[in-house]
């Protein structure tokens, strides 16, 4: 199964030995929202996931779940190709 949104936030969030306060405070929120993240209640707005991102040193794709090995390379092809 693969993981959520929330739980790859709580995950990276720990591997840095962080609280959710202390997120929260990197990217102008405050706990209940960081907490609604992890918990998949909420999902943070586009501006937030680029914050975490910085927060994170990881790519908005990383913390959206989007795998390179899903994306079809598509340039150099033509509109028929």
């Amino acid at each position: 199964m693969e993981e959520t949104l929330g739980q790859r936030l709580a995950k990276l969030r720990n591997e840095r030995n962080l609280s959710q306060d202390q997120l929260g405070n990197l990217v102008g929120l405050d706990r209940r929202a960081i907490s609604s993240y992890e918990k998949d209640m909420r999902l943070p707005t586009c501006d937030t996931i680029v914050k975490l991102s910085k927060v994170f040193h990881v790519t908005t794709d990383s913390i959206l779940g989007i795998d390179d090995g899903n994306v079809i390379k598509a340039a150099g092809l033509t509109q028929d190709e």
